[in-house]
């Protein structure tokens, strides 16, 4: 040996059982650093990949911008890339027939196809779903939407010439229609030209309709980068720096006076890709984001710096005789702490490239898990390793051991050889006082009990080395199983997908389906079952004192008229919903009561209704999303709903309002905390009521929505032909499919529960290793007390008893401090939450529960391994031996 730190790595040779214990925890915090960084960049980059699928791969959205603007927007010097998209025209289908007319009322005179130009960058940022052919590559070729062509000739296929006559579109008023998403009733046509086209592809579409009257049409511009003064164009712009968006898409609108309005409103921006990319328009939002990120990591950080303190100190307090000799022999203060420095270098260098390489490969198994899964939208999912995060780990590791080691270093260099040597210091600093006798104790646990209890408090050092140990295990997993819940309801889903398509009908409820219908649909094979989704967007009268105005300057809304209504005040709210459910759906909503009863029949008696409190609003000036109710209304209360706005037409016309009747009259008997049937909660307000008042408020028994669930053997595709062909001989019934908008939606919350619930695992781990070293080493280190315990007669199980004792002693301890600052830290992550979503704060019973019960029990298993060592060994060999 030429050098006294060599005794490092033979010491760590003959402990290899705390050295592996050692570097396993290392790699375990290390692995935690790693995976979490690489799950996060890896749920990262594929929510950017979904949202350019489906949305696109740009940041703002010039809408109609004139022709001779739309160079000087897309060759700011700020995008690097802007997809421009031109309005062609108007190609006429064909004339709708007068019996369409008189089944939807709401029928305009004509079909047309709106035709886009694409540019070569709006074909490639935006996205374009092909069902067969391909793109058009010139002016002359274009792409049809698929439910068009039901109303195409019959032979038309891919390869084609279509003659088109190009018009322009005017509402009754005689104002140019553009919008391909509105149509008037009784509007009129101005032929333009006409055009020939050859028919390159066919895209999918989101929506199917049986009698659609404006269908997408791409083809691409006559001339690349010209633009006609007279049309009006959308741009997609791509931007080199994301920091500004808002404040770059509204000074380029008023620099280049692109509109005649403020901006605000002709100005989208694809704000979940800026979000996912840290610079999303809500700011709050961005640095909630950071804040939390920064809170994990620092607890992380100096949960792990404790437990490896932890294992060093007890490392360097187990050997103070050893390093008295070494001490005696000639080694200075500096050279044993370069001793314990240079062994804790040792340790990390085995064990945080191991747990940089176990934290991707832990990563690697989840998103292959993931990928493997059923949804289709996993599929392709791949796993993102970013140099920033290992080399980031890299550091956190090293600094958190050099941290750890530091202490346990100094003091082993401040050891006197002689008290080493005799193993008089630790003794020196205990202070024995004279310990009180616990009647409750010894009555609980008996006398092995009360000597667990007074053994545990007689060493303050060492009970508080424990106890902290075990509470840090403790605060960890109350700390990120809260993060876990914070961030399940900061993100509440707005959509129930428990069925896979939906039929609408054209015209409202008394133009809409009848039962009849609905059984026919249920006689068909590949349908499970089909029922109506009874919905009407209704206007609410709530009396004044009932209305929370708080949430007016919450949400920052215009308050709605206040009319006197026969002597009170009533607030008219036009943004309420009532739904009719069935027995079956009133019996799913008593799963969300939060006050009343829900009783069909005493509903149907006085007229009843369910009031749903779940109101969410986005406050602009303070970038944050609040939950608060419209109102205070508390079961007992009425409301007036005009679900057929007659008390408002009889106003408007005589000025005064009606005598309100019984039926416009709804006594609330039940108030719960969310719509549990429906696909969209988007409104302030919602009611709940039986089929039998719902139809008696809307004065018909028609309903305007079918939901279908298909069976689950069905070839979907087949399925979809066969209903399209089924509906296609009623006019005005629109579908749309579901499925895969639940698919997206599941694999968002199932990523966000795997990573959530790994993280968890982890902590558990860590916790578990931790709660092992502390006990384990605590009774090893105590060998001689217990063997002359042994020797004044206590027996072999009383022996046992008191290590049980006190092992449950110090669980109880740790779980009533690590339950309270788990609480207290849980409540700040809470607080961070609450800048970007508001929701109520529950203590975490459950979190502090499994928390405090896992440890005791892990503390009470992590006693077994040395008490089988203890039992084996020599009672006179063990007495004379140093400890």
């Amino acid at each position: 040996m030429k050098h006294f730190s060599e005794i490092a790595y033979k010491y760590l040779k003959s402990q290899k059982k705390r050295s592996v214990l050692t570097i396993i925890g290392i790699i375990l915090s290390v692995a935690l650093f790693t995976s979490i960084g690489t799950l996060v960049n890896s749920y990262r980059e594929n929510e950017i990949k979904n949202i350019i699928e489906t949305q696109g791969n740009y940041h703002i959205k010039f809408k109609g911008v004139k022709g001779n603007k739309v160079s000087q927007v897309i060759s700011h010097t700020n995008f690097d890339k802007a997809g421009v998209v031109g309005i062609e025209g108007n190609g006429l289908i064909g004339r709708t027939t007068e019996e369409e007319k008189k089944k939807n009322p709401e029928t305009p005179n004509y079909r047309y196809l709106s035709i886009e130009s694409y540019d070569e960058d709006a074909l490639s940022t935006l996205p374009i779903v092909m069902k067969d052919g391909r793109m058009p590559k010139n002016k002359d070729e274009i792409a049809l939407e698929e439910n068009s062509f039901k109303y195409l000739p019959k032979d038309l296929k891919i390869g084609d010439k279509l003659e088109l006559d190009i018009v322009k579109r005017y509402d009754a008023g005689g104002k140019e229609l553009v919008d391909a998403n509105y149509w008037d009733t009784n509007e009129t046509i101005k032929p333009v030209e006409k055009r020939s086209y050859t028919l390159t592809g066919i895209l999918k579409s989101q929506f199917y309709f049986s009698d659609g009257y404006i269908f997408k049409a791409i083809t691409l511009p006559s001339q690349e980068k010209t633009y006609d003064a007279n049309k009006n164009y959308n741009i997609y712009a791509h931007m080199k720096k994301i920091d500004s968006a808002y404040e770059t898409g509204m000074k380029i609108a008023r620099d280049f006076k692109l509109y005649d309005e403020e901006p605000e409103r002709l100005i989208e921006y694809n704000n979940r890709l800026l979000t996912l990319k840290g610079k999303g328009l809500y700011a709050n939002v961005n640095d909630s984001l950071t804040l939390i990120v920064a809170f994990l990591v620092v607890l992380v950080v100096i949960s792990t710096i404790l437990v490896i303190y932890n294992i060093f100190q007890i490392s360097v307090m187990e050997r103070i005789t050893q390093i008295g000799i070494i001490r005696s022999i000639g080694a200075s203060p500096e050279q044993v702490r370069n001793m314990v420095l240079k062994e804790a270098i040792t340790l990390s260098l085995i064990g945080i490239p191991l747990g940089i390489i176990s934290g991707l490969l832990a990563s690697k198994v989840l998103v292959y898990i993931l990928s493997s899964t059923s949804f289709a939208s996993f599929k392709g999912m791949d796993m993102y390793i970013n140099a920033k995060v290992i080399i980031t780990s890299f550091i956190l590791g090293a600094v958190t051991i050099y941290f750890s080691a530091r202490k346990p270093a100094k003091l082993a260099g401040k050891i006197s050889p002689l008290e080493a040597v005799r193993n008089t210091g630790s003794i020196k600093k205990e202070r024995f006082k004279r310990m009180r006798s616990s009647f409750l104790i010894r009555k609980l646990f008996g006398v092995e009990g009360e000597l667990a209890y007074k053994n545990i408090r007689r060493n303050r050092r060492r009970f508080t080395v424990t106890v902290a140990s075990l509470v840090i295990s403790i605060v960890l997993f109350i700390v990120f199983n809260s993060f876990m819940n914070y961030t399940m309801r900061s993100n509440p889903s707005n959509v129930d997908y428990i069925f896979d398509l939906q039929l609408r009908k054209s015209g409202g409820e008394k133009n809409g389906f009848d039962d009849n219908y609905l059984k026919k649909l249920n006689s068909q094979e590949f349908i499970r079952k089909a029922y109506k989704q009874n919905i009407n967007y209704t206007p609410a009268f709530i009396q004044s004192n009932k209305f929370n105005m708080d949430y007016i300057e919450k949400s920052r809304r215009v308050l709605n008229t206040i009319y006197n209504i026969h002597g009170e005040k009533y607030v008219y709210f036009n943004q309420a919903s009532l739904y009719g459910y069935d027995k079956d759906f009133l019996e799913t909503t008593k799963n969300h009561l939060i006050e009343g009863e829900i009783n069909e029949d005493e509903i149907n008696k006085v007229n009843g209704i369910i009031l749903v409190q779940d109101s969410r609003v986005y406050n602009p000036s303070e970038e944050k999303i609040y939950k608060i109710n419209p109102t205070n209304l508390k079961v007992g209360d009425e409301v007036i709903l005009d679900a057929n706005q007659n008390i408002m037409k009889s106003y408007d016309e005589e000025k005064k309002f009606p005598e309100i009747t019984k039926s416009n009259k709804f006594k609330i008997v039940a108030i719960a905390d969310t719509v549990p049937v429906t696909i969209s909660r988007e409104d302030p307000i919602n009611f709940i009521t039986t089929e039998k008042v719902y139809a008696k408020a809307i004065e018909t028994e028609k309903f305007s929505q079918i939901n279908i669930i298909l069976n689950e053997n069905v070839d979907r595709n087949k399925a979809l032909d066969e209903l399209k062909s089924y509906i296609s001989n009623d006019k005005g019934i629109s579908m749309e499919d579901f499925y895969e908008r639940a698919k997206r939606d599941r694999q968002s919350k199932l990523i966000m529960s795997v990573f959530l619930y790994g993280f968890v695992t982890i902590i558990v781990l860590i916790g578990s290793l931790n709660i092992l070293n502390t006990i384990n080493t605590n009774l090893l280190l105590r060998r001689r007390e217990f063997a002359s315990l042994k020797a004044i007669g206590m027996s072999q199980q009383q022996v046992k008893r008191q290590v049980w004792m006190e092992g449950l002693i110090y669980g109880i301890i740790a779980a009533f401090w690590g339950s309270i600052i788990g609480s207290i830290l849980s409540y700040i992550m809470y607080k961070i939450f609450g800048m970007m979503s508001t929701f109520d704060y529950k203590i975490p019973w459950i979190g502090m529960l499994i928390g405090g019960v896992g440890t005791i029990i892990i503390t009470l298993l992590s006693s077994y391994p040395p008490l089988k060592k203890i039992n084996t060994s020599n009672i006179i060999e063990t007495i004379k031996m140093e400890e």
